[in-house]
């Protein structure tokens, strides 16, 4: 199911027949994603990559997280993932994490599935508040959540685990409010998922 799409790129649900699409994906990333998403690691067969998106897809058929791969318009190429956790509908927020495969990086790609991602959560969803806990030497990461208004918020010492080596995190966190008026998202009720701002 595609969640979102602008001019680059689209965002869709992930499911068992992409399994070995994602697995190969990540084999090809492992070295350059292991020392900040560290769950690459796992993914050692095409059933590790299963029960990975299984994961996730027992989240979305409770309306309540996915796993989302951002794909090209042009030729419909996996270029990354987006996953989001479990929303405390209580409190109106969420978590997310993500990457961008290698091979795309540096090309606009991650910047885009962000904002598309943040549009679907804030105006489909009606959530209020989305955060992101980022190794404070993963300068990518921090980088594109700054592009997108993401306020720093916290520091966690030995936060997580990393390559036998507890690293530290930054936590960054976005309202509604903020992303709106950032970007400028037309007021017009409803979802608009082929909007996109000149500031991304």
């Amino acid at each position: 199911m595609i969640k979102a799409k602008g001019p680059l790129v689209y965002l869709r649900s992930l499911s068992q027949k992409d399994s070995l699409l994602f697995f190969n994906k990540v084999q090809k990333s492992t070295f350059f994603l292991q020392d900040t998403l560290p769950w690459v690691l796992d993914i050692q067969s095409i059933s590790d990559a299963s029960r990975f998106i299984e994961t996730y897809s027992f989240q979305e058929e409770l309306d309540n997280g996915g796993l989302y791969g951002v794909f090209s318009n042009k030729n419909h190429t996996l270029l990354g993932v987006f996953y989001q956790h479990w929303i405390h509908w209580q409190h109106l927020s969420t978590a997310i994490a993500y990457c961008i495969f290698e091979e795309h990086t540096q090309k606009g790609y991650g910047s885009e599935a962000l904002y598309l991602l943040c549009q679907y959560l804030f105006r489909h969803l009606k959530l209020n508040r989305i955060e992101a806990d980022i190794a404070e030497h993963n300068l990518q990461s921090l980088a594109l959540v700054q592009k997108l208004n993401f306020q720093k918020e916290g520091y966690f010492r030995e936060y997580a685990m990393s390559q036998s080596k507890l690293s530290n995190h930054y936590r960054y966190a976005l309202l509604q409010r903020d992303f709106l008026e950032w970007f400028e998202v037309p007021e017009a009720p409803g979802f608009s998922p082929v909007y996109m701002s000149n500031r991304v």
